[in-house]
């Protein structure tokens, strides 16, 4: 007469842990499977470090370290010192913190930059900038005031208000009337300038 054979011994328990027994069956092959966990541990931490690290500060280039303890300049500071003038009157303005503005603080470095500026449209002033420099434009609405770069060569003051793809560049802190005044008429000379 033959066994029969019972099946549902050979079903898993729901206690019977799988990764367990297969881990305790490996006999011989234990420690490799040990080293290969601590060699994934290790990749991980790699990973983990190298993540880390790209998180880090880098120091700016421009601002090479000069072995001194003197405060480093800040952005802000920065875009305090660039000035700008409409003809011979200097005028207060913010400076928005951004690569654009950032490529005028470049270009204003060594010397003063003029811009030949006319009017367009009875509501702004527009100069050709005499080279491209980088852009991000967003549909804007600008206020009386707004500096802004368009076509990431043309620097536009407004008298008046529009609507159109540009990149913001600061704002001239002036009344309207004041604006008016400065800028509504055939040509200005524009100076963008580092003191």
């Amino acid at each position: 007469m033959k066994k029969k054979t019972v099946l549902s011994s050979y079903l898993p328990d729901s206690s019977f842990n799988h990764d367990e027994h297969a881990l305790r069956s490996v006999g011989p092959m234990e420690p490799v499977v040990k080293k290969m966990t601590r060699t994934v541990k290790i990749l991980l931490c790699l990973a983990a470090l190298v993540a880390l690290a790209g998180c880090g500060i880098v120091p700016s280039p421009s601002a090479p370290d000069n072995g001194t303890d003197q405060p480093e300049t800040s952005e802000e500071e920065n875009m305090k010192s660039l000035h700008l003038h409409i003809d011979e009157t200097e005028v207060p303005i913010s400076w928005q913190d951004n690569r654009s503005v950032a490529a005028l603080m470049q270009l204003a470095a060594d010397q003063p930059l003029i811009i030949s500026a006319s009017r367009y449209g009875g509501f702004e002033q527009v100069g050709p900038l005499g080279q491209r420099i980088v852009s991000d434009d967003v549909q804007t609405a600008t206020t009386p005031g707004d500096v802004v770069l368009y076509s990431g060569n043309q620097i536009v003051i407004f008298f008046g208000t529009n609507s159109w793809s540009y990149t913001r560049l600061g704002h001239v802190d002036l009344s309207e009337a004041q604006l008016k005044e400065l800028l509504d008429k055939d040509n200005v000379l524009l100076t963008i300038s580092r003191q």
